[in-house]
């Protein structure tokens, strides 16, 4: 439930109160999940040549998530 809520970008204290939590726990799940993924992806993805990539759709999230928040 709570790496649901982290995806849908709600807050670690949100999260904690939520579930009812401490934001320890919810923040070591968080850094599992992320150790595990990166595991993961290190055993399975190989060989990966990319010789254009393309970030336009990253920036403009980006811009626009900074933009809401000031």
């Amino acid at each position: 439930m709570i790496l649901n809520m982290l995806v849908e970008r709600m807050s670690m204290r949100a999260i904690s109160r939520t579930v009812g939590v401490s934001i320890n726990t919810a923040t070591r799940i968080l850094v599992d999940a992320g150790e595990a993924c990166a595991a993961y992806h290190d055993e399975t993805v190989r060989d990966v040549l990319a010789r254009k990539v393309q970030c336009d759709e990253t920036w403009s999230f980006c811009y626009a998530t900074e933009k809401n928040v000031a």
